[in-house]
């Protein structure tokens, strides 16, 4: 999950790593984080289960809605992907 520490467009912010507004709180609720939702409190598809399981994956960028460099991209890619994937074996015949 990639979250834009000056995100103009997904409100709350907590939103780009799961967080969610409180619920019945209208313009008076306050951000919660990912465990503090009833999303994740109740497991209601997996997201505590995934978490618990270590396979989320937090990263931040310094700026707005999808602006992040080549660089950062091509790291997380290579770090997510494929650094973690299995490596095939060479089958010599």
């Amino acid at each position: 999950m990639v979250k834009a520490l000056k995100d103009s467009m997904v409100y709350p912010n907590e939103g780009e790593h799961w967080g969610a507004l409180e619920e019945g709180r209208g313009y008076k609720a306050k951000p919660l984080a990912m465990q503090d939702t009833k999303f994740y409190k109740q497991d209601l598809f997996g997201l505590k289960t995934a978490d618990e399981a270590g396979k989320i994956f937090f990263e931040t960028t310094p700026g707005d809605h999808l602006e992040f460099s080549d660089d950062e991209l091509f790291g997380w890619v290579q770090k997510y992907f494929i650094d973690v994937a299995p490596q095939a074996e060479t089958v010599v015949v």
